[in-house]
């Protein structure tokens, strides 16, 4: 957190409080002077804001802040990274993916196109190459390589790469991980709990890590996490009841 003079001078710089008096919060990109950031890392070990941002500001160094007036959000909690990710999908969002004049730069998998069947229906959503839509996706955000059953619907999910949704499979306010496998029939978001209150952190979602396998006609209900590598038998009797947190599994333990 940042307070500044009205030049833009920075005078205070805290890190991570609890609270604080500040009205600007810092994105994290500096530009600097090299010979300044030089001399600042030749004798110090590297914590950018610690070893190097406060002790200038705090030696009254001149330290200026830009004041960014776009968009920005912190995308550092579960809550946070599903309403920045449900915003990119908004008929108008404030986040334009396809403005020419700012490309993305960034590392981009070779996938063929994406294949809709004639079955499918996709309503306000994005959908990346290699994806095979057999189903209905309603509001949401498919990486690449995802598979869509017969008769499936995705509705306000993120849903990551080369996942399998099952036909008949339904997933609802959800965030799914890489190579998770959803099978024939099953549920990932049921029910409207709010959940116990220690468990706010999950915004009502349900989150399913990695590599998890989730049984044809099994249940997750909402909020819950099912932890990197979930097997059936972390289902009771085919369900994950609301408020369950189980945790990731470890990739040997398939080996014993």
């Amino acid at each position: 957190m940042v307070t500044m003079d009205r030049g833009g001078r920075v005078r205070t710089l805290e890190e991570k409080p609890e609270r604080s008096a500040a009205t600007h919060a810092s994105m994290g990109i500096y530009v600097f002077e090299f010979e300044v950031l030089g001399e600042m890392l030749r004798t110090r070990p590297v914590d950018l804001v610690l070893d190097v941002l406060r002790p200038l500001v705090d030696a009254g160094e001149r330290v200026y802040a830009h004041e960014f007036n776009g968009f920005w959000e912190d995308v550092g909690t579960v809550a946070s990274y599903y309403r920045a990710s449900m915003e990119l999908v908004q008929p108008e969002p404030r986040f334009q993916l396809h403005d020419v004049r700012w490309p993305i730069l960034t590392r981009d998998e070779e996938r063929p196109a994406a294949i809709v069947s004639g079955n499918a229906q996709i309503e306000d959503s994005l959908i990346a190459n290699g994806c095979r839509i057999d189903g209905q996706v309603q509001r949401s955000i498919l990486f690449p390589g995802v598979s869509v059953g017969r008769g499936a619907t995705i509705t306000d999910a993120v849903v990551m790469a080369d996942t399998v949704i099952e036909p008949d499979a339904r997933i609802d306010r959800a965030l799914l991980d890489k190579y998770v496998r959803v099978g024939e029939g099953a549920i990932v978001g049921d029910g409207e709990e709010r959940g116990p209150s220690e468990l706010s952190w999950l915004s009502n979602l349900v989150l399913v890590g990695k590599d998890a396998w989730i049984p044809p006609g099994g249940r997750v209900m909402r909020p819950a996490q099912l932890g990197v590598g979930g097997r059936y038998e972390d289902f009771v009797d085919g369900v994950v009841p609301s408020g369950t947190l189980v945790g990731n599994r470890r990739w040997f333990e398939e080996l014993r």
